[in-house]
């Protein structure tokens, strides 16, 4: 009766794929993933399957779909549709570049291309949001002291920067 209701826990009704399916919708958007035809699909699942996929149908016409998969290992839960919704967009995101590599017959220019795009999706999608709302989240966690170890000193914009002169030694660590 315990795996039975073990089980039941695990399960997911169409509430959680529609959740998901909304979650997937939103960040395609932030990553301005636009120019994909995506379905969204929730299907059976069976003990080898993972919790989602994507997959791509046709890379050229931007054709895909990400899947649900009715039953996990573990409850379902708003961080982990989220997290998965996240795990796949970022496949989707990575498509081109993981086909060529697949494919093995790409030059690098057009590699060049699919590199540069995902890192100013990355830019757009991420630094620049997180700029806008308060770069707080750049300066890391205060140690107890105060001081921030995890991170160097950055100057004010405008001032002046020293930089070590190139054909002086540095100082070399002493081992501890």
């Amino acid at each position: 009766m315990d795996e039975l209701n073990e089980r039941d826990e695990h399960q997911l009704d169409r509430h959680h794929f529609a959740y998901f399916a909304g979650c997937c919708k939103a960040l395609v958007k932030l990553t301005g993933q636009l120019d994909w035809e995506i379905s969204y699909l929730f299907i059976d699942s069976d003990d080898e399957t993972p919790r989602a996929s994507m997959k791509v149908h046709d890379r050229f016409n931007r054709i895909a779909s990400i899947q649900l998969y009715d039953s996990w290992d573990k409850p379902p839960s708003e961080f982990h549709l989220w997290r998965m919704a996240f795990h796949e967009v970022m496949e989707l995101m990575m498509a081109d570049v993981h086909c060529m590599a697949m494919d093995r017959d790409f030059d690098y220019n057009s590699y060049d291309r699919e590199h540069h795009k995902i890192i100013r999706i990355l830019e757009a999608a991420w630094f620049d949001e997180v700029w806008k709302h308060g770069h707080e989240v750049f300066n890391f966690q205060p140690t107890s002291k105060g001081k921030n170890e995890s991170r160097p000193e950055v100057p004010e914009l405008g001032a002046q920067v020293s930089l070590p002169d190139p054909k002086l030694p540095g100082k070399k660590r002493s081992p501890k």
